[in-house]
């Protein structure tokens, strides 16, 4: 799989390039290249497979190696509507809703916790959280306190927890802590991947640090937002965040991982 909004700009390169010269290659194509999206040979070759399944581009000519075939269009490559879905999620002030109850009724909003109950239980593979805060009294009866519950169960159908936050190293373990000793209680401990993305200089200003809070489920559905695994986020806050579904949820995941990538893992 690669990205949809990759898949697009390539084969809106391939149309303007075959429109241009008839035929082409794939290395005649890879050569040519000289958009501002940078694309590697695996994603344009998946691009053309793709579009000869599906009817938009044509084998003009067999050669000995594959990918010294000609490629030509048979149809103008015209990309449906992406099946992006968006709804809104907000955390009321539970002490003084200000009326939102009403709002949140009118414009079919979902309160955070259902939104992160769903994108949980959604998760077969990976569940990606970005948060720079996972307080365990987030499981308080008055928050969320099935959460515990939500991640182990998807801890035993076998999902990869990678989580995303700050400060570790230097003061806030104590405060994550709390989800790898419900990993080794169920005895999938290396199921779950700490990172610390928190970067000082040596006097001790902060270079980089993740501010971001997602949580992902695959790459199929996710929550982004102002919303965060504490309590205050949950009940005492006003947040607002979106819950996604469809393609857009694949560049989040590559946002995600990329920031994962470097950051220091936590055992």
């Amino acid at each position: 799989m690669i990205n949809p909004s990759v898949y697009r700009r390539i084969m809106e390169y391939i149309r303007s390039y075959l429109a241009e010269h008839g035929s082409a290659t794939i290395e005649d194509l890879l050569r040519n290249y000289r958009e501002s999206t940078p694309i590697s040979e695996f994603e344009l070759k998946r691009v053309v497979t793709t579009g000869i399944e599906e009817g938009y581009l044509k084998v003009e000519k067999n050669a000995i190696d594959k990918y010294s075939n000609l490629i030509s269009q048979i149809k103008i490559y015209q990309p449906e509507e992406l099946l992006n879905s968006v709804v809104v999620v907000i955390s009321k002030p539970r002490l003084r809703e200000l009326s939102l109850s009403g709002i949140e009724y009118r414009n079919q909003f979902i309160e955070t916790t259902e939104c992160f109950q769903q994108v949980i239980s959604s998760a077969h593979r990976v569940l990606r959280i970005c948060s720079p805060f996972l307080q365990k009294d987030v499981i308080q009866e008055d928050a969320y306190p099935e959460l515990e519950h939500h991640l182990s169960e998807a801890l035993l159908r076998g999902v990869k927890i990678r989580i995303l936050t700050r400060e570790l190293i230097e003061r806030r373990y104590a405060e994550v802590s709390w989800i790898k000793e419900l990993a080794r209680a169920l005895e999938l401990e290396n199921s779950v991947t700490i990172v610390d993305y928190h970067h000082t200089s040596d006097t001790g200003k902060v270079v980089s640090s993740t501010h971001a809070k997602m949580l992902i489920a695959d790459s199929g559905v996710a929550y982004i937002g102002s919303a965060e695994f504490r309590r205050n986020s949950l009940i005492a806050n006003f947040e607002v965040g979106c819950l996604l579904s469809g393609p857009v949820v694949f560049g989040l995941c590559e946002v995600f991982d990329s920031m994962y990538s470097n950051g220091r893992v936590i055992l």
